[in-house]
C-alpha cells in the first residue's frame, strides 16, 4: 500500500541523478533521473582497505585505485538497476 500523505516515489533531496532515460520493468515505464546514482563522498577506504585493493588490482595510486573502485562501482549500480 503506497502512503497517502507522502509522494511516491520519494523525493530524494540533493541526491545526484542519472541522466534522462526511461527504463521498462513488467509494464511499468519510468524514467532513471528517479534513480540515485554512486555517492563518491561515501568512498573511504581504512588503510588496511587500501593495502588490500592495491595488493588485489596492482593499483599503487591512491586517486587510480579510487577511480578504479568508482568505476566498478557505478558499472555494479547501474547493472542492478538495469
Amino acid at each position: 500500500m503506497l502512503p497517502q500523505d507522502k509522494s511516491y516515489p520519494p523525493k530524494m533531496e540533493g541526491a545526484p541523478m542519472h541522466k534522462d532515460s526511461m527504463m521498462t520493468l513488467g509494464d511499468v515505464t519510468f524514467q532513471t533521473a528517479s534513480i540515485p546514482t554512486v555517492d563518491t563522498s561515501l568512498y573511504n577506504l581504512s588503510p588496511s582497505q587500501a593495502i588490500f585493493f592495491k595488493a588485489q588490482t596492482g593499483i599503487d595510486n591512491d586517486e587510480d585505485l579510487k577511480r578504479h573502485i568508482l568505476e566498478v562501482h557505478a558499472k555494479a549500480y547501474k547493472a542492478s538497476h538495469s
